[in-house]
């Protein structure tokens, strides 16, 4: 909305003083303040600009989004502009060919989970144990592919149309499994564009963490190409170790960007506190669902199983499109 320059007073080392911020107006919609602290003249070993520090503070909430009032409904299997499979699953979002959304529990473990260096965090908690973990169990990883995460199939349990939309029941396991998931998938218009309200509840005798829970959309190969727009956390990926060098805001990066490039291909890009998203043609928008908060989004070409257990990024096959790997089993 606005932005500029203000003039530190002059302070002696470990003296505090006071700067006044200008008349802010009052917010209607989610407002954020930033207080960036750079050099103004550049130091002998740097840039003028460079910032040294940075804080926020929100300033008013996001209003909640009511869904808008449509008078369209289902045309044999399009809702609106959506194209729906028998299965319930979406196959098309106007000019757009995608797939999904399947449930996601799993993630490429990163070197930590493979106990690279320190303890499972799965027995102990990193906080006490000075970041170390449980060095007497296996690695997070280990149990995680002993319980299947990386490998679950997903069954329809049923598929009801509504007036104004379609509720998909999903449930996911791996084979020779006693535990699992089941998902809700919502559907309904929401003006000209869909709203979809995804829960996910365990079931059976789960005693792992999972490292992910979310929902994974496959997308055509040309988005790939496209540049992402997003307003939430950023501009680099955050987890929750590096969470306190993220900040709320309005970002662009080229989808291959998103990702770090690590020594070893492992889980990468994550950015939590997704507000809105513009890819290409696609306008998403997040908001909070009861206490579980806003979600996170990550865009790859490569699935998260398609990452594991590759050691070098040469060895990845080549991916032009962004989709989900796994199909439903059964009816």
């Amino acid at each position: 909305m606005a932005s500029g320059a203000l003039d530190l007073p002059t302070l002696a080392p470990g003296a505090e003083g006071i700067v006044d911020l200008p008349e802010v107006a009052d917010a209607t919609t989610e407002r954020w303040m930033t207080l960036e602290v750079a050099w103004r003249e550049a130091p002998a070993w740097g840039a003028a600009g460079h910032v040294v520090s940075r804080a926020q503070a929100q300033l008013a909430a996001a209003p909640p989004r009511p869904v808008r009032a449509t008078t369209s409904g289902w045309r044999g299997n399009a809702l609106g502009d959506a194209v729906f499979d028998r299965r319930g699953g979406l196959v098309r979002w106007r000019d757009l060919e995608v797939s999904g959304p399947l449930p996601e529990l799993w993630r490429a473990p990163t070197e930590n989970d493979q106990l690279d260096g320190q303890g499972s965090y799965e027995t102990a908690d990193p906080a006490l144990t000075d970041g170390r973990g449980d060095e007497s169990t296996p690695a997070s990883s280990v149990r995680w592919f002993e319980r299947g995460l990386d490998r679950l199939q997903h069954r329809v349990l049923s598929v009801e149309r509504t007036e104004q939309g379609l509720v998909q029941r999903v449930r996911s396991m791996a084979a020779h499994s006693a535990q699992g998931i089941e998902t809700t998938f919502a559907w309904r218009l929401d003006g000209d564009g869909l709203r979809l309200h995804t829960d996910i509840r365990p079931f059976g005798p789960w005693d792992c963490t999972w490292p992910r829970v979310g929902a994974r959309i496959g997308l055509p190969g040309a988005l790939a190409e496209e540049h992402a727009r997003w307003f939430g956390t950023g501009p680099a990926e955050s987890y929750s170790d590096s969470a306190e060098a993220a900040y709320v805001g309005r970002f662009e990066a080229a989808v291959d960007e998103l990702g770090v490039a690590y020594g070893r291909p492992q889980e990468t890009g994550h950015r939590p506190g997704l507000r809105a998203l513009d890819l290409g043609p696609l306008h998403l928008r997040a908001v909070a669902s009861g206490s579980t908060g806003l979600p996170g989004f990550q865009l790859d070409r490569h699935t998260a199983q398609e990452r594991t257990g590759v050691a070098h990024a040469h060895e990845l096959e080549p991916a032009m499109r962004l989709r989900p790997r796994g199909e439903y089993v059964g009816r």
